[in-house]
């Protein structure tokens, strides 16, 4: 689980982390199994429509406590709620998924006497955010799931105690999973719709929002060990796969559970400004035995508050000079999230065999230079049983290249050589990386692979992670960079591959500034890594069952500079 952050520095973090800005008036329109062969059979094809006949509708479960047994005064320990949402339900279909939506920690509109603890509960005046995903819900029922977004101000309001989120919300999310499973047993516990017999309940799926986002790697956690048929069928069991939308990041997992995760970051997000939630994709892959892939995506354009109908637009001033005027509208943002969440819902449960090519998370593909026709930079994560990963601190820089290794993390001021950048601009996640600069034609940079692992005949691509230095002059502004690949065998054959028009080379969007704090050179706007993969066929003339060692050769522009991590090799499942 993740570590308790109470001080008034948490506290105020976590506010600035949930969107501030009013809410609009709208009405609501309203370890993974393949499903039962009685499941509906989907094939995506085609962006998912968000005009489907399905409405989500208001239900209301009635009243309920959610009990803060770490409460220090008894007085606290019963945090009144009312458990209601929106639902939105197939009209047929037995072994249906279900899939729920957590909203962020957002103004939830109750008067503070004294300006710091609200009133609760709400006298009239309760902000409904969790009625800002309809549009999603209705997209996942007409995809087959059962879905639907809950209440979640009782985790984020500032009475009864400060707001233990990462307590609250796993509570509160057991407590409507356990009206559910009433109702898939034939309760009436207030739905307003017939559930008995329709659910699958290890087809479980979770997205959260912003705070929300954040929370779900605590209600992940405190359901992994729920395993029994009982506790499955309870609907207290484990979480198949989640989505954290534009996620908070204000504390560190303790530990992390292996399931499908894809964390979706907004470039343009002027809430989460840091896009710090890539720290969850950073934790993920470098877990010493993880199950399930992992991914992230970068959307230029996009914003936080676009993809909850009920929230004003973000007036914290602009993220990044990119973001001035090149916003996505906020229907198309919204379809985005319907098309990427009903694909990636899919493919992790197996409902579809295209899903996986359509998300951008078939390894075997290219990595995407677009997602439903938005502009993405991806990063994927394979379980560790299929991908070999090439030691990057012991390889060997020859010729014109230099390589300076960049630990983790952030630092303090002289924490990091100067190479790595973290105090010119904001990395998302800080993830440990290779600086390599170039200054002169067909410089070298070589792996070797360990004895064990020279025999690669099982595995079907290469995998890197890069990006542009942007501040480094050794780049040409506003140019992509290329270079080639080379595997080695043991007879001494070579084969190259030349990578060209790669997203993940491109120069990243921004503005340079000159920092008089600093005295540094600095950039406005994010450097991400995301993926380049290569098929091993390309990789002609060479023997595969005895590869000796992997190369960047720096022999396609003059000079430059690039960070790169995650070099390895991947194989399909069950290889």
């Amino acid at each position: 689980m993740l570590k308790k952050f109470i001080s008034s520095a948490g506290l105020l973090l976590l506010t600035l982390t949930a969107c501030s800005s009013g809410p609009q008036n709208i009405a609501p329109t309203a370890t993974v199994e393949p499903p039962a062969a009685t499941a509906t059979a989907i094939t995506p094809t085609q962006p998912v429509t968000t005009t489907a006949q399905i409405k989500a509708a208001p239900f209301d479960l009635g009243q309920s406590v959610v009990v803060q047994s770490w409460a220090t005064s008894e007085k606290l320990r019963d945090l009144p709620v009312e458990l209601n949402g929106l639902i939105a339900v197939p009209s047929t279909g037995q072994n249906l998924p279900i899939a729920v939506i957590i909203h962020g920690s957002h103004e939830i509109g109750c008067p503070s006497p004294d300006g710091y603890t609200s009133e609760w509960p709400c006298p009239g005046q309760e902000i409904p955010n969790y009625q800002g995903f309809a549009y999603l819900l209705e997209t996942l029922a007409a995809r087959g799931y059962v879905a639907l977004s809950f209440n979640a101000n009782p985790a984020y309001v500032s009475a009864y105690g400060m707001p233990m989120v990462n307590d609250r919300l796993p509570l509160l999310f057991d407590q409507y999973l356990a009206k559910i499973a009433a109702a898939n047993d034939g309760e009436d516990v207030g739905l307003g719709v017939d559930l008995k017999g329709r659910l699958d309940w290890k087809q479980l799926v979770v997205l959260g929002h912003s705070a929300g986002g954040e929370a779900v790697n605590w209600i992940v956690n405190s359901r992994a060990d729920r395993t029994t048929p009982d506790q499955i069928n309870a609907g207290q069991g484990p979480i198949a796969a989640a989505i954290l939308l534009a996620p908070s990041a204000t504390g560190q997992l303790e530990k992390s559970t292996s399931l499908p995760l894809a964390v979706i970051l907004p470039g343009c997000d002027r809430d989460v400004s840091d896009l710090s939630g890539q720290l969850f994709y950073e934790q993920a892959r470098l877990q010493a035995q993880r199950d399930a892939l992992a991914t992230s995506v970068y959307l230029p354009g996009m914003n936080h508050n676009r993809f909850n109908t009920v929230l004003g637009d973000e007036t914290l001033g602009n993220a990044s000079s990119v973001c001035n005027n090149a916003l996505v509208p906020a229907e198309a943002q919204r379809q985005f999230l319907a098309d990427y969440a009903t694909h990636f819902f899919d493919a992790m449960l197996g409902r579809s065999a295209e899903a996986a090519a359509v998300a951008g998370v078939d390894p075997m593909q290219p990595a995407p230079a677009r997602l439903f026709d938005h502009t993405a930079l991806t990063s994927l994560a394979l379980p560790t049983s299929q991908r070999l990963r090439v030691p990057l601190q012991t390889a060997k820089a020859t010729g014109t290249v230099t390589a300076v290794w960049c630990e983790a993390g952030y630092g303090a001021v002289g924490d990091r050589p100067e190479a790595c950048r973290r105090r010119q601009y904001n990395q998302p996640g800080n993830p440990e990386e290779l600086a390599l600069a170039w200054n002169g034609a067909n410089g070298l940079f070589q792996a070797a692979l360990p004895q064990a692992n020279h025999d690669l005949a099982n595995y079907t691509a290469l995998h890197l992670r890069a990006v542009v230095d942007p501040i480094d002059p050794l780049n040409q502004p506003d140019r992509p960079q290329s270079f080639s690949v080379r595997l080695t065998d043991g007879a001494g054959k070579s084969a190259t591959v030349v990578l060209k028009d790669e997203p993940a080379l491109a120069f990243p969007q921004g503005k340079k500034r000159y920092d008089d704090n600093s005295k540094l050179d600095t950039w406005d706007n994010h450097v991400i890594l995301s993926s380049i993969r290569i098929p091993l066929s390309e990789f002609s003339g060479v023997d595969v069952s005895d590869i000796r060692s992997v190369a960047l050769v720096f022999d396609q522009t003059e000079r430059g500079s690039i960070f790169v991590t995650d070099l390895e090799f991947l194989k399909p499942a069950g290889q």
